[in-house]
């Protein structure tokens, strides 16, 4: 266990081996009383490994909090909260990106809140930063009871066209797509330019979730009409 109760600083990236743990001996990395990680790298946090649990952290970071690497799993952030510096460039407040043979599966983010992870007036087109992307090989994640503020891209994007793949044309590739992504409960207080993008995104439900203010595009988007049609089945 790695209890933070204190202010740190971070200049260089914390990188989380997790591979040694256990059902039964999990990782825990908490938060308590003033917790505080404030990080100049981008992602401030990478992961790898099973199961791990984040509770009670308050991220302070550029644009990349905390990034799943591949083949994690049982990987849970809940009860925190992931605060960028609203600069441009793009990133995630929590990003869950496999590879082919290392899926990252069982991922929970439950009770956070999320803000100013790029601006909120929109940054450059393509280079939006979001606060929970399940990309590539992500499989199985819950993102339930989240509060989002402001930032420039979405809420939750699902999936990316934004590969050399995609680029060449390859369209839906179902193997590579997330799988499995449960959106509910989670409520939007501030400005962004989707509240969810799905991008080649396959059982995804979304249930329940209040968006509390306009967005800038749309609140649900399931395909784009300038990078073809992203939308698998939902």
């Amino acid at each position: 266990m790695v209890c933070l109760t204190g202010m740190a600083a971070a200049a260089r990236t914390v990188q989380l081996d997790a591979r040694a743990c256990s059902a039964a001996a999990p990782c825990w990395i908490v938060g308590r009383g003033t917790g505080d990680l404030s990080s100049s790298a981008s992602p401030a946090i990478t992961v790898v490994g099973q199961p791990v649990i984040f509770d009670g952290l308050q991220l302070n970071v550029v644009r990349s909090g905390i990034d799943l690497l591949p083949g994690s799993a049982y990987v849970t952030v809940r009860h925190s909260t992931i605060v960028g510096d609203g600069s441009d460039g793009g990133g995630a407040g929590i990003d869950i990106t496999g590879a082919a043979g290392a899926e990252i599966r069982y991922t929970m983010i439950y009770d956070n809140r999320f803000d100013r992870i790029g601006p909120s007036n929109g940054g450059p087109p393509g280079g939006e930063a979001h606060q929970v992307r399940p990309s590539w090989y992500a499989r199985y994640v819950w993102i339930v009871d989240n509060v989002f503020g402001s930032f420039d891209g979405d809420a939750v994007q699902a999936g990316n066209s934004k590969t050399p793949d995609q680029r060449r044309n390859e369209g839906l590739n179902a193997v590579k797509s997330p799988h499995y992504v449960w959106i509910a409960g989670n409520r939007q207080e501030g400005v962004s330019e989707n509240f969810v993008d799905l991008k080649n995104s396959y059982h995804v439900v979304a249930s329940s979730n209040v968006v509390a203010v306009p967005v800038r595009e749309t609140v649900i988007i399931l395909s784009q009409d300038g990078e073809g049609s992203w939308t698998g089945y939902h």
